[in-house]
């Protein structure tokens, strides 16, 4: 543990020095990370990604196995930008929705193909 002259722990987790920044920083922050997030989502990397993902899966809902695929849905955020496609899920609405609500609601977490998944 990496500790100051007074004694108190240095942060040398990004996400805590992060949280230690004024609101109105983390508020800009919060902003730019969601400008990327959403200018990735228009990228022409984006697009063909979602339609390998619909191709694995054949359109059809990997929750359900019922329903036509409406959403690519991220299992982890640790590669965005460079996801495998293991990374990804081909969702219809309905299951989205259960996904990012279970998330949301901190329940238990769902398991696809017998592993635990970063949703």
């Amino acid at each position: 543990m990496n500790t100051l002259l007074s004694g108190e722990r240095m942060r040398t987790n990004p996400a805590e020095q992060f949280y230690d920044q004024p609101f109105v920083q983390k508020s800009n922050e919060d902003q730019e990370r969601k400008q990327r997030y959403y200018d990735y989502l228009l990228s022409p990397e984006w697009r063909e990604l979602k339609r390998m993902v619909r191709a694995r899966c054949l359109n059809v809902c990997e929750v359900c196995g019922v329903a036509s695929v409406e959403a690519t849905h991220h299992l982890t955020y640790k590669r965005f930008g460079r996801e495998p496609l293991s990374d990804l899920l081909g969702v219809c609405d309905k299951c989205h929705e259960k996904i990012h609500n279970i998330k949301n609601n901190h329940l238990i977490p769902l398991v696809f193909g017998g592993d635990g998944v970063d949703i």
